[in-house]
C-alpha cells in the first residue's frame, strides 16, 4: 500500500454507496483530486465533522486498487465563522465553484491554492464580504494570467464575469453578496 500525507481544502463532498463519502480536495501537492472516506456517514465515524466543505485539513491517504482513500484526517482550520453567516457561506461556495471550474484533476497550482486559503481566512475573519469578493476576483485573474500583476485597481463584478466566461466558457455562480 502506498501511504502519503497531504493537506488541502474540501471543495465538495457527496454520499458514495451507503456509508462512504466521495470528497473533492484541492491540495498544493496533488491539485484537485477525488478521495474516498470509507464509512464517513456512519454514526461512529472517525471522520465525523472533519470532511466538510471549506474545511482545511491534513490527511493521511493511501492508494487503493480503485480509489485513493482517507486513512486519517485532522482539521487544520475549520473556518467556523463562515458557517454563521449566509453571506459568508455564499461567498465561500462561490470561490470554491470558481476554483473547481478552472482546475483540472491532478493539476497542481500552489498559487491558486494559497489564494483560496487566504480568501477563506479573510471570509472567516472579516466583516466586509463584498470587499473580500472583489479582492478574490482580482487576484484570481492575476494568478491565472488574465490580468497584469501590476494592475492597480480592483475589477468590477461585470468585468470579472466577462473575463471568466471568456476564459472558461462557463457561467459563474451569483453569490448573495
Amino acid at each position: 500500500m502506498n501511504t502519503f500525507k497531504t493537506e488541502g481544502i474540501i471543495l465538495s463532498s457527496k454520499m458514495f454507496f451507503e456509508k462512504d463519502k466521495m470528497i473533492t480536495l484541492f491540495s498544493p501537492t496533488l491539485g484537485k483530486c477525488r478521495i474516498l472516506a470509507k464509512s464517513a456517514h456512519s454514526p461512529k465515524s472517525k471522520f465525523a465533522g472533519r470532511l466538510e466543505v471549506t474545511t482545511h485539513v491534513a490527511l493521511v491517504l493511501y492508494r487503493g486498487r480503485t480509489f485513493t482513500q482517507v486513512s486519517q484526517c485532522d482539521i487544520k482550520t475549520g473556518f467556523i465563522n463562515i458557517r454563521q453567516s449566509l453571506e459568508k457561506i455564499s461567498l465561500s461556495y462561490y470561490c470554491l465553484d470558481i476554483i473547481s471550474k478552472t482546475t483540472d484533476f491532478e493539476q497542481v497550482n500552489v498559487a491558486l491554492y494559497d489564494l483560496l486559503l487566504t480568501t477563506l481566512d479573510q471570509i472567516h475573519n472579516g466583516t466586509d464580504v463584498e470587499a473580500v469578493k472583489q479582492w478574490f476576483q482580482t487576484h484570481f485573474l492575476k494568478v491565472e494570467g488574465l490580468l497584469d500583476h501590476d494592475y492597480p485597481h480592483i475589477i468590477s463584478d461585470q468585468d470579472f464575469v466577462r473575463r471568466f466566461e471568456e476564459y472558461t466558457g462557463m457561467p459563474t455562480l451569483n453569490p448573495l453578496c
